[in-house]
C-alpha cells in the first residue's frame, strides 16, 4: 500500500510539473500575439518620418524645439501638440488581438504602403522602428474604438483600442503653427498703425489704458480689446509659400510693444481672394477670402475706426 501511494505520489508530481510547464513556461516561449508594438525610448528619438498613403511628413528635434522639413529646403516650426500622439505611439501601443498573420490581408486593413499611415522612428539617422497604422472602426454599441496596426517588417496584424489611426492621419501642414502672429501679447501693445493707399491712421495707448487716434479722439477700449484679443488668436488654413506671394499691396497693419514689432501685409490678387503675410515670419502666410482672416486683421479695424 506505501509503494502504492509512492507511486501515485510521483505520478501526480510528474503531472502538476507538466501542467507547470504548459500553462507557464511552454506558454511564454510560444506567445501567440505580441502585448505591446514599438516600445521605444521616447528621449532616444530625433527624427520622425510620417507616411500617410505616399505624403511625407518628416520631423526634425532642435535645441529650439520640433521642425518640420519643407519639400523647398525651408524649416517650419512645429506646433508641439501635434508631436505629441507620435511620441505617444513610439513609446508603445497596447494590442488588443491578433487578427490575422497573413501579408495577403494588408491592403484589407489599410496596413500597406498604399493605404496605411507609417510612422517610422529614428535616432540620429538610424532607423529605430516604424509602425502602420490602418483601418479605423468606432462601435457605437461599446462606444469603443478600435484601429488596426502591424509593425513595420512583421505582417502580423493587430487591432488596438483608441484613435491612433485617426491621430496618424496628418499631413505636413497639419504639424505646422497656424497662428499669424505667434507671440504676440495683447496687453504689452501700445500703439498700432494702419497704412493703406499712402495714408496712415495711427491709434495709441495712453497712460490710463484708454486708446486714442491721431487726432486726440477716444476710441471704444472695449471694441478694441476684443479686436487685439481676436487678432492676438487669429489663425489661417491655407499655407502660401513666401515665394508665391502676388497681387499688389493692399495694406500694412504694424502693431508696437515695448519688446516687439509685428507688421502684417495684405494683398488683393487679381482673382479678388487676399494674401496674408507676417513680415516677421514670411511662412507663417495665408491665403483668405473676405469673411475670414482677411475680416479679422482688416475689415475689423477698419469698422472700429469709421466709428470715430
Amino acid at each position: 500500500m506505501k509503494l502504492n501511494n509512492k507511486i501515485l505520489a510521483i505520478v501526480l508530481s510528474v503531472l502538476v510539473l507538466i501542467l507547470i510547464y504548459q500553462k507557464f513556461i511552454h506558454k511564454a516561449d510560444n506567445r501567440s500575439f505580441k502585448d505591446v508594438l514599438l516600445e521605444l525610448e521616447s528621449s532616444d528619438i530625433d527624427q520622425f518620418k510620417l507616411i500617410n498613403r505616399g505624403i511625407v511628413s518628416q520631423l526634425e528635434k532642435t535645441e529650439g524645439g520640433w521642425i518640420l522639413k519643407g519639400d523647398n529646403g525651408d524649416d517650419y516650426p512645429v506646433n508641439s501638440s501635434a508631436v505629441g500622439p507620435l511620441l505617444d505611439a513610439a513609446r508603445g501601443v497596447k494590442t488588443q488581438q491578433l487578427v490575422s498573420r497573413s501579408a495577403d490581408k494588408h491592403a484589407e486593413y489599410e496596413l500597406d504602403a498604399a493605404s496605411g499611415k507609417l510612422l517610422e522612428c529614428y535616432s540620429k539617422g538610424k532607423l529605430l522602428g516604424g509602425l502602420y497604422a490602418g483601418r479605423f472602426n468606432f462601435d457605437q454599441a461599446r462606444r469603443a474604438a478600435k484601429t488596426y496596426v502591424r509593425e513595420a517588417g512583421d505582417s502580423d496584424i493587430y487591432s488596438t483600442e483608441g484613435f491612433l489611426a485617426m491621430s496618424l492621419d496628418r499631413k505636413p501642414d497639419d504639424f505646422r503653427i497656424k497662428e499669424l502672429l505667434p507671440g504676440l501679447k495683447p496687453d504689452e501693445l501700445n500703439k498700432i498703425t494702419l497704412m493703406e493707399g499712402g495714408t496712415t491712421q495711427t491709434i495709441e495707448k495712453t497712460l490710463d489704458a484708454s486708446w486714442m487716434d491721431g487726432e486726440s479722439v477716444m476710441l471704444d477700449s472695449i471694441s478694441l480689446s476684443n479686436y487685439i484679443n481676436a487678432l492676438s488668436s487669429a489663425r489661417g488654413l491655407d499655407f502660401v509659400h513666401r515665394d508665391s506671394i502676388d497681387g499688389a499691396l493692399h495694406s500694412k497693419l504694424t502693431l508696437y510693444s515695448p519688446r516687439a514689432e509685428y507688421n502684417v501685409e495684405v494683398y488683393k490678387n487679381e482673382s479678388g481672394s487676399f494674401l496674408i503675410r507676417n513680415e516677421n515670419n514670411p511662412n507663417q502666410s495665408f491665403r483668405s477670402d473676405s469673411t475670414s482672416l482677411f475680416k479679422t486683421v482688416y475689415l475689423d479695424l477698419k469698422a472700429l475706426l469709421s466709428e470715430v
